[in-house]
């Protein structure tokens, strides 16, 4: 089965089908192959979303986007970019269209409600997160320090692992689904 095949059973359903396939992206079951890593990790964000509470006035009207970014990164190639715009084409979270684009300043972070911080982009991400308001954004990385320097969710690629820290979830004023939680490494 191929990718395309393979995001559209991810993208199938809401729920327990949901959750479901999120653990076999987690255990990456989700089809025959390997998935590539950019592949898995924009299976992983893309159902993120469904499992997080934002603060009630971080959205506004219910028309107002999710707005997910990726943060540029010199030297790589933002792969994940199109897989993660595939994966919400034509597709609501919380009655919300989704927005995916790419995210050159650190600075103009507030402005999303996701954010995936490549491993290559983490300096340039905590030198200028020091100076910003964090609440009401998850934050997705895929360094080893990512979790104790902040952010909420960390992607451990090579071995297919979600780690969770829920004490940043907090600060940011998130809410994560128990759901998540038991499927995740808990920090």
């Amino acid at each position: 089965m191929g990718w395309s095949a393979c995001a559209s059973r991810i993208l199938e359903g809401a729920g327990v089908l949901a959750l479901a396939l999120l653990e076999a992206v987690l255990a990456q079951d989700a089809s025959p192959r390997s998935l590539s890593p950019a592949e898995w990790r924009a299976g992983v964000i893309s159902k993120l979303p469904a499992y997080i509470e934002w603060p009630p006035d971080r959205f506004g009207p219910e028309s107002n986007a999710l707005r997910i970014a990726v943060l540029t990164a010199p030297g790589r190639d933002e792969d994940i970019l199109p897989l993660l715009s595939a994966l919400f084409t034509n597709v609501r979270v919380g009655g919300r269209p989704v927005e995916v684009s790419l995210l050159a300043r650190p600075g103009n972070a507030a402005e999303y409600h996701v954010l995936f911080v490549p491993e290559e982009a983490s300096g340039r991400w905590w030198e200028a997160a020091a100076t910003l308001d964090l609440r009401g954004l998850v934050t997705v990385g895929e360094s080893g320090d990512f979790l104790r320097r902040g952010g909420v969710f960390n992607l451990r690629t090579p071995a297919r692992k979600l780690e969770i820290d829920r004490r940043n979830a907090s600060r940011a004023g998130l809410t994560i689904s128990s759901k998540l939680l038991r499927i995740a490494v808990v920090q």
